[in-house]
């Protein structure tokens, strides 16, 4: 190329100097475009995460009570029913100190023993949820160094401390944990025990988990022993064990059971109202919706055999799922909560997230013929409420009742909020069995 081509080309060619205008233009538009994505995940992450529901209860409720849990004893290095592999990736709440971190206790359930001292068990992970965009990132974070485990912890509270508690938070002692010496898959989505629940059968007392080890919620019941003389001491006294516990099955459905459910919702049926032949079977609802399903189980070998299938009597929400036990309400009524999950504003594509709505429904039994089993369908139920975690306040997105019994002229519900904190409400039995329709 000759002296005037080049002179020529060179024009059409950028300058060192605007070569770097150039760069600089473009990691500013670059660092723009980096900040309205970041800005637009931040919104999402808020919007999704502070969604906070109105609901009728908030005005209805006589107090709420968020359970604080400390140790008394150390409980985890006296567990030697559990595998040494097992205790060592259990092992990641840290010391015995009074107060857990980098943990979060949620779905308690509650037994009452005796007006001074009520049973507890609940569950421990590292996989919360507690809500806001902090909250999340902060659970991310854990989960990126350490697994997602869950135990169940047992411990007792005085019931008193709720009639005369003036800052509604109340203190529940924790000194045994639930034996695990299964195995862990290590594709599951997490490890451990979880959402435990009592269920009592006359003078016979188990504990109801479930896992997720193999991706399809398995259930387990355990049997439970109380140490009377430690149970019936002064419920001030926290340093004792309460319960001793037994063998640990699986449950196992019999029939065809296309969809493994988590929630299995215990009836508690008198042991005239049993097989003759089995006073000791467990009759536990098993699925709610598009039909009711009730099975027996055996509490010694974990079989479950499907006792009735039957159309409801009312109209009910899609994709209902069990939460509480029931209690009994009158010789042949029981009540006890559900819930459905429905899908938040801000779901899109596979990122689903859920809130929660759960609701009172009774369950009634009607005799067919004198040598015919009961026909069981539910009857009556609630509008969809929300729990709120104090009054006249709005509710977070997912709680989950695990429990609800009667105390004096109240319903007391126990329940867990985000994945994160556990709180008892207290309700009057009227206000809220008028919601029933």
């Amino acid at each position: 190329m000759d002296l005037f081509g080049q002179r020529v080309f060179s024009k059409f060619l950028p300058t060192p100097i605007e070569i770097g205008r150039r760069k600089r233009r473009f990691f500013t538009i670059l660092c723009i475009l980096l900040v309205v994505v970041g800005l637009f995940i931040l919104f999402y992450l808020y919007k999704a995460m502070n969604y906070e529901m109105e609901t009728q209860l908030s005005s209805l409720l006589t107090s709420v009570h968020k359970i604080h849990f400390e140790s008394r004893k150390n409980y985890r290095k006296n567990d030697t029913l559990s595998t040494p592999a097992t205790r060592a990736m259990q092992d990641y709440c840290g010391e015995d100190d009074s107060t857990f971190s980098g943990c979060a206790y949620w779905n308690p359930s509650i037994f009452p023993l005796n007006p001074r001292r009520y049973l507890i068990a609940v569950r421990e992970s590292t996989r919360q949820n507690c809500g806001g965009v902090i909250g999340t990132l902060m659970t991310l974070s854990r989960l990126f160094f350490k697994p997602a485990i869950s135990n169940i912890l047992i411990g007792s509270f005085n019931p008193n401390e709720l009639m005369l508690n003036d800052n509604n938070q109340f203190t529940v002692y924790l000194r045994q944990k639930l034996p695990d010496s299964f195995d862990y898959d290590p594709n599951a989505y997490h490890y451990g025990q979880e959402d435990p629940k009592w269920i009592s059968d006359g003078d016979r007392l188990y504990l109801l988990t479930a896992s997720e080890r193999h991706i399809r919620p398995r259930l387990f019941l355990t049997k439970v022993t109380l140490i009377q003389c430690n149970a019936d001491k002064n419920a001030d006294d926290y340093d004792k064990d309460l319960v001793e516990f037994g063998n640990t099955i699986e449950l196992k459905p019999s029939f065809d059971a296309p969809y493994a459910q988590k929630n299995w919702m215990h009836v508690p049926v008198s042991a005239q109202d049993k097989p003759k032949d089995h006073p000791h079977w467990l009759l536990f609802v098993y699925h709610i919706s598009p039909v009711l399903q009730l099975v027996w189980v055996d509490p010694e070998s974990g079989n479950a055999k499907l006792l009735a299938t039957s159309p409801h009597s009312i109209t009910l929400a899609n994709n209902m799922r069990g939460s509480s036990a029931f209690i009994p309400e009158t010789a042949n009524t029981y009540l006890a909560f559900i819930h459905t999950a429905k899908p938040h504003p801000m779901s899109y594509g596979d990122l689903q997230l859920n809130i929660y709505y759960s609701y009172l429904i009774r369950l009634a039994r009607e005799p067919i013929k004198a040598a015919e089993p009961w026909k069981w369908t539910i009857t009556h139920r609630t509008p969809p409420l929300a729990m709120p975690i104090a009054k006249n306040v709005r509710a977070h997105r997912i709680q989950f009742p695990t429990t609800i019994i009667e105390h004096d002229s109240e319903f007391w519900i126990s329940m867990g909020d985000m994945d994160c904190d556990s709180h008892i409400l207290r309700i009057p039995k009227t206000t809220l069995l008028q919601l029933l329709y």
